[in-house]
């Protein structure tokens, strides 16, 4: 339920896709560009999971669970609408594909994907009309221009940019799906991601061996070939002040986002790395301490890190959402450390990554352009300064037991 992130190759809209996911979805009528417009309802946040509750009401009656379940998902209500939007485009981009394709494996992967994203594009759909939230099939611009770059395509070609497109897609999807499963308001929203996220694993598996079949990239280093779709937020009438701020130059993008642009994919792609190490760490630990440390660091890191990757594929800055050789090689080195060497090896990694990211965050970080970014960073680092501490000490115990 995260936007999904393909990135795009940018072009002017030559013709409108024709091809859509059913029949209500073929025309693009006036109410529905108006709809794709409309400030979606601006609702109080609500209290955080397992947090009291400091909202007062001046109704003199008792919200029903039906109220509250609206409401979160009203606070969620960006989440849908991006999800609804991403599963549109890959059903658009099915179609597409099921005509110009020239393999015969990238067509009936195409046709899969139209099969599963129409039912799950129809899953968001209807959770936001039974919420009162409204209901569009206009995609945006990016997305738009996507469509148009792949209709510009043909042969093999056009095999190859759809499948490392479909490939990029399902990569961030699964983290974003992942992230959204734990960290949404509303139940609806978070049990609407968990059951996506076993479906986007299968195919981005599938895409990937598509793609190898066909000679097209499993990893693409430039801009993604579909874009992320974006989430409105509601203006602010001093926006100097407001961490959200999207001022935009002439080409749509926040200039001092561009100016973070590199900052932000470094912090994404560690991130990133964090949670994968942490993913291992959950199952091969050893020690029931560092099992539960790197349950601690996978619950952070899993839930900072879609709005670093958010940020970082907006930003115009190239974005990878398989990191840079060096995280990869971290990751590497702890898939080849031994059974006994496991949890000092994870340790020591932790250790080395966090001493480098707390001076980052504290030099570069505070000096961002962005208001929200410097934001983000002032409330992670208290909190990496307690997981240095922490594993510094396994680390020592850890020491001292092998001795």
């Amino acid at each position: 339920m995260l936007p999904l992130r393909l990135m795009a190759a940018a072009g002017t809209l030559s013709a409108f896709l024709a091809v859509t996911p059913m029949s209500a979805l073929n025309a693009q009528t006036p109410q529905q560009d108006s709809a794709g417009r409309t400030t979606w309802p601006s609702v109080p946040r609500l209290p955080t999971r397992g947090s009291p509750s400091t909202t007062t009401t001046t109704s003199t009656s008792t919200p029903t669970t039906a109220d509250t379940g609206r409401l979160a998902v009203a606070a969620d209500s960006g989440v849908v609408r991006d999800m609804s939007l991403s599963n549109l485009w890959e059903v658009r981009l099915g179609n597409l594909a099921q005509q110009k394709a020239s393999n015969a494996a990238v067509k009936d992967f195409a046709k899969r994907m139209v099969a599963d994203h129409t039912s799950m594009w129809g899953q968001w759909t209807s959770l936001a009309k039974q919420n009162g939230l409204p209901v569009t099939s206009t995609l945006g611009t990016e997305q738009l221009q996507s469509v148009s770059s792949l209709q510009a395509a043909s042969g093999a070609e056009f095999d190859r940019a759809y499948m490392s497109a479909m490939v990029q897609a399902h990569q961030r999807d699964a983290g974003m799906l992942q992230q959204v499963a734990s960290s949404a308001q509303s139940a609806a929203v978070r049990q609407l991601a968990s059951s996506g996220v076993a479906t986007v694993q299968q195919h981005l598996t599938m895409a990937e061996q598509v793609s190898s079949q066909i000679g097209a990239p499993t990893t693409v280093a430039t801009n993604p070939t579909a874009p992320a779709p974006t989430t409105p937020t509601t203006p602010n009438p001093t926006p100097d002040n407001n961490p959200n701020r999207r001022t935009t130059n002439g080409n749509g993008a926040n200039p001092n986002l561009r100016a973070d642009g590199k900052y932000v994919t470094e912090v994404s792609y560690g991130h990133i790395m964090e949670t994968r190490l942490a993913q291992m760490a959950q199952t091969k630990a050893t020690d029931p301490q560092v099992k539960q440390f790197a349950n601690q660091m996978y619950d952070d890191f899993n839930s900072w890190m879609g709005r670093w990757s958010d940020l970082a594929s907006k930003s115009g800055y190239s974005f990878n959402p398989n990191m840079g050789p060096k995280h990869q090689e971290k990751i590497s080195r702890l898939k080849k450390a031994s059974h006994n060497q496991f949890d000092r090896t994870y340790l020591e990694i932790v250790i080395e990554n966090l001493n480098s990211m707390i001076p980052y965050f504290q030099k570069e970080g505070h000096q961002a352009h962005t208001a929200r970014v410097r934001s983000m960073v002032d409330q992670e680092l208290p909190i990496l300064r307690q997981h240095l501490q922490v594993a510094e000490r396994l680390n020592r115990s850890s020491q001292a037991s092998a001795k």
